[in-house]
This record gives structure tokens, C-alpha cells and sequence, in this order.
């Protein structure tokens, strides 16, 4: 996966999107349904220049949210920026998104492995990188269709494709942690389209791991990568958009209910 490609892909995106709208375009609810566009857009640069070391404007006074953690923490970017015109907001997305993008061009291979904090903890550049891709470009989708607008998930080639390998990557994970499937699972995702990929989701010793497909299988997840993606990133609504996606057999619908990354 080319990193740098795939978040100036989104970015570059992202930055052209804001750029167009009229003032009802900035007021439009998105897939995080606390959210207008708006207030996505602050979430964003928000995120971004926090973790690049921004200085962040203070949240108004009084101000309290029921969320906790890294809710509470994003709640808080959004709120701060609450009063902000939508220059300031266009403004503040150029500028993280621009100095992120020449921080990771300027890296190395050892840069690249250097230890850093993410929004879970403790990390390393790479790592942080691909969390951070999955953010904005699932964010991107939530305004696209918040404004009505095509998804366009061929749009991102390489932004697509990263986030797709990070969501099978992590199939695994689902079916052991989140599913609670036993010993003896296999279900083969089968993902076509833009960023297709076929391969084995198998638990044993209470540990999924991928494998390449092998021999007949009762269970399948099959779909468009794509939807896959938007499956297991909780936005549900928006998977038929982009060809819908089905589950076959016990285990399988089990991985398809409980897989999610947020």
C-alpha cells in the first residue's frame, strides 16, 4: 500500500469537497449523525493537527459532553471549533493536511518505524498513518452522502484499496474477539470490484489468522469490497450504495453482525 498516495488522494478530495459547497451544503448531516459537515470538518483538522502537535483553540465555557476517552476528546476538537467561519475551517484542514503530507514524504525506513502515539495508544509512524487513512476516508464517504452526492468509491484508488486490505487485514480480529467464534472457523470473504480480494478467515486456538482459500467452504461473506468496508466501519445505511453485501451460514453471519471497527 502507497500510503503518501492514498492520503493525498483523500485529502486532495476532502479539501475539494469543502471547497464547494454553499452554506446548506455546510449544514448537511453526515453518517455520524451528531455531525453536520460542518462539524466533520472540524473533526478533521482537529484530529490532524493534534496529533502533528497544533496548538488547539480552548472548547467555550461550560462546555460538557457524556462521551469518554478518544469520543470525549474529538467532541471536544469539534465543540472548540464550533464559532469558527468555514474559511477558517477550509483553512485549518490545508494546513494539516499539507504538513502531514511532507512529514511522511521526508521519511525513511527507519522514520517510517519511528514510535509514536495514536489515538490507542502507543504506535509507530506506519501505523499511525493507516489509522488515520481509515479516518478521513470514511469521513470523506459520511460527507458524500450526507450531501446527497455519489460515494465514488473509484475515486480513491489507492486510499480505497488501503483501507479495504486494513478491514480484511483485521477479519481475524472480528471473528475471534468481536464474533467469539470457535475453533475449527473458516469463512472465506469473497470481495470483488474496486480492491477485490478473496481469502480464508480461520480461528484456531482462539486466534483468527487469514489463510489462502482452500477446498469447499459453507460459510462465505461476499460482496463488493467496498461494501465490505463500509460494513465494518458501522456504516451500515450506506452499504447498498455501493452493491449491498450478504452472509452465508451460521458463522458467517455471526462475523457480519459483530465486526466492527468502531
Amino acid at each position: 500500500m502507497d500510503l503518501i498516495a492514498a492520503l493525498d488522494q483523500t485529502w486532495s478530495s476532502i479539501r475539494e469537497l469543502l471547497r464547494s459547497l454553499d452554506p446548506r451544503g455546510w449544514d448537511s448531516p453526515t453518517a455520524c449523525s451528531e455531525w453536520t459537515v460542518r462539524d466533520m470538518a472540524a473533526h478533521l483538522g482537529a484530529v490532524e493537527g493534534g496529533f502533528l502537535g497544533f496548538e488547539q483553540p480552548p472548547t467555550p465555557d461550560g462546555w460538557t459532553t457524556p462521551h469518554t476517552g478518544v469520543d470525549a476528546w474529538t467532541a471536544q476538537g469539534v465543540a472548540a471549533r464550533r464559532d469558527w467561519s468555514t474559511d477558517q475551517l477550509i483553512d485549518e484542514v490545508d494546513r494539516v493536511a499539507e504538513t502531514r503530507l511532507a512529514q511522511l514524504r521526508g521519511l525513511d525506513d527507519d522514520g517510517w518505524k519511528e514510535r509514536t502515539m495514536g489515538p490507542l495508544g502507543e504506535t509507530t509512524m506506519r501505523g499511525l498513518s493507516e489509522i488515520r487513512l481509515l479516518d478521513v476516508y470514511i469521513h470523506l464517504l459520511d460527507m458524500r452522502s450526507g450531501l446527497g452526492r455519489p460515494l465514488a468509491v473509484e475515486g480513491e484508488p489507492e486510499a480505497l484499496g488501503g483501507c479495504v486490505q486494513r478491514a480484511v487485514q483485521l477479519s481475524p480480529w472480528g471473528a475471534a474477539k468481536k464474533a467469539h467464534l470457535g475453533d475449527g472457523t473458516r469463512i472465506r470473504l469473497h470481495l470483488y470490484g474496486p480492491s477485490a480480494t478473496t481469502a480464508d478467515v480461520v480461528v484456531a486456538g482462539g486466534r483468527g489468522s487469514l489463510a489462502t482459500p482452500e477446498g469447499d467452504v459453507d460459510d462465505t461473506v461476499e460482496g463488493p469490497a467496498p461494501a465490505y468496508l463500509l460494513l465494518v466501519t458501522g456504516r451500515e445505511d450506506l452499504v447498498e450504495d455501493v452493491g449491498g453485501i450478504c452472509a452465508m451460514g451460521e458463522a458467517a453471519t455471526a462475523l457480519f453482525d459483530h465486526y466492527r471497527f468502531f
